[in-house]
């Protein structure tokens, strides 16, 4: 039997679409009310709506960096500002992915350490993309190593766009995890997908399908 509790709770039902209207933040709000969900996901443009529309029934997340990381590190603290202070309780935030490919590993460190300081002053959630399917394995391992250290809370796995992530890669990183946990995202669209993930210990989530697998599961 589906725990479709579960799966309210664990799935973060997203619409972070560079092409989304504001019709469809209004529909994702109001399937979130309808069906009891946890936490919705929403483009920082929309976070004043989507607050007004919820009016703290329903957890609020957002993006930075999104979707590449490939910005000055004071944007991305400018942004976790914005995020916190316009109903967001949590952010994603995109690692500069071309310091990981040059080999700065203190600079990766230091981003890593400034956002967990903003994202803790501003008392929103942090979790940092590191675009998994871009990276080989021995940079995963060294991220890991770095996110280990700092004490972040939540590592996740890829923004979505343009990419796929697989159990191969899940399975990969989750033995490397002590104190981090994992959000899971990046072309999950079925129940039987995030059933997978889950299986393979993925703490959370990311889905623009969420309501659709919510709704397999209710069928179930």
């Amino acid at each position: 039997m589906v725990d479709v509790d579960f799966l309210r709770e664990k799935i973060d039902f997203t619409n972070v679409s560079p092409i989304s209207s504001l019709k469809e933040i209004e529909k994702l709000c109001e399937k979130a009310i309808k069906y009891s969900v946890k936490t919705i996901y929403v483009q920082p443009v929309f976070l004043s709506y989507t607050k007004n529309k919820l009016k703290d029934k329903i957890a609020i997340g957002t993006t930075g960096g999104f979707p590449f990381g490939n910005i000055p590190v004071q944007i991305k603290l400018n942004e976790i500002e914005y995020a916190a202070r316009n109903g967001a309780r949590w952010i994603d935030i995109c690692l500069n992915i071309s310091n990981v490919k040059s080999n700065n590993w203190d600079n990766v460190k230091q981003e890593i350490c400034e956002l967990k300081k903003k994202s803790s002053q501003e008392s929103i959630g942090l979790k940092i993309i590191i675009e998994v399917p871009f990276l080989t394995p021995t940079e995963i391992e060294k991220i890991v190593k770095i996110a280990e250290e700092t004490k972040i809370e939540f590592l996740k796995t890829a923004s979505g766009i343009r990419n796929k992530v697989t159990l191969e890669q899940l399975k990969f990183i989750k033995p490397l995890l002590k104190f981090c946990k994992i959000k899971v995202s990046g072309g999950i669209s079925t129940l039987e997908e995030a059933n997978k993930f889950f299986e393979n210990r993925a703490d959370i989530i990311g889905s623009s399908k969420g309501f659709d697998i919510l709704k397999e599961a209710l069928k179930c």
